[in-house]
């Protein structure tokens, strides 16, 4: 009986994200000494955090919206 090849299911965004947040926290924050860097470090830390709670992106809801918006316009002598 032959196995089934492994396959590792790819991490989600929010979990690339958490990692980046745990590495930057973990282990590149305790290691800077210049103020500006760690504030730097400080504020991707915030951005990971956001980045892994932030809300899909509506663009192709939006544009799908628009187009439906035009089509419904285009028998519109006004608009036409």
């Amino acid at each position: 009986m032959a196995d089934a090849p492994f396959e590792s299911p790819q991490p989600s965004d929010a979990e690339l994200w958490r990692g980046v947040e745990a590495t930057v926290r973990n282990v590149l924050l305790p290691a800077l000494t210049d103020d500006w860097a760690r504030a730097a470090a400080v504020q991707l830390v915030g951005l990971a955090r956001y980045a892994q709670r932030r809300p899909a992106d509506p663009t192709g809801a939006r544009a799908a919206e628009v187009a439906g918006v035009l089509d419904l316009l285009a028998h519109n002598k006004l608009v036409a």
